[in-house]
């Protein structure tokens, strides 16, 4: 590759025109209410509804900008630590974080996990929880900015920040054991507040190696950077 300027132009003509249709996946408002019902299934796990969260059916790659994102072959480098499960032609990834999405796309200068708009609002595709306060059974989401070993660093809608430890993936019942993480903890300003977590929504992404195709649903955090280098959280565009 490094030797050859035709195969980085076929590269970068493919990873533009999906960096469109990521575009056009993560800037676009909320789903309407029909919408909000559909039902999918990333195999082989429970079907579930799909609600705001934005989704594409089918992106096709093109075999060199699949083993551009994938590290495949031989190994599939990049995809591995989120890899869920495995079939002869399939692959499921659960990326766990705004911060290891934008990673896993980025290529050159692009990167279709993340778009500025008109008005300075960053939108990005994020991985999210439904948290719940024990102490008074309110419910809140929480995105999740990044993950550090088995950490997440989490950003309520209310803008507390928290971590908590990441959710154990079951390969017996193809679902996340969320009842059994409760040591969540958000501070907002001097106030420390434990949580639990009710459900976990990663990032999925299905890949099919015979056809260089992927399968996407995301949930998507937009901001606006603030001087100080944190963030302002814009809930009424989030999904």
């Amino acid at each position: 590759m490094n030797d050859s300027n035709y195969l980085k132009d076929c590269v970068r003509l493919d990873y533009v025109r999906v960096w469109k249709i990521f575009k056009n996946m993560v800037l676009r408002g909320a789903r309407d209410d029909a919408e909000t019902t559909k039902v999918i299934t990333f195999l082989p796990e429970q079907c579930f509804q799909l609600k705001l969260m934005s989704y594409r059916r089918k992106i096709v790659l093109g075999a060199l900008l699949f083993d551009c994102f994938t590290g495949m072959p031989p190994n599939g480098s990049h995809v591995e630590p989120f890899v869920c499960s495995r079939s002869a032609n399939t692959i499921l990834l659960h990326v766990p974080s705004q911060k290891q999405v934008k990673e896993l796309f980025s290529i050159g200068n692009l990167n279709p996990a993340e778009f500025e708009s008109n008005s300075d609002l960053l939108f990005c595709m994020c991985a999210k929880l439904h948290i719940r306060y024990p102490h008074n059974n309110e419910t809140e989401v929480a995105y999740v900015l990044r993950q550090h070993r088995k950490i997440l660093h989490i950003l309520t809608e209310s803008e507390a920040v928290g971590t908590c430890t990441k959710p154990t993936y079951c390969t017996n019942t193809n679902a996340y054991l969320v009842d059994v993480v409760t040591d969540g903890q958000v501070t907002n300003g001097r106030l420390n507040t434990m949580f639990a977590i009710d459900k976990y929504h990663p990032v999925q992404i299905q890949l099919s190696i015979n056809r260089a195709e992927m399968r996407i649903t995301t949930s998507r955090l937009v901001y606006k950077k603030r001087s100080n280098g944190n963030i302002k959280i814009q809930p009424q565009h989030c999904t």
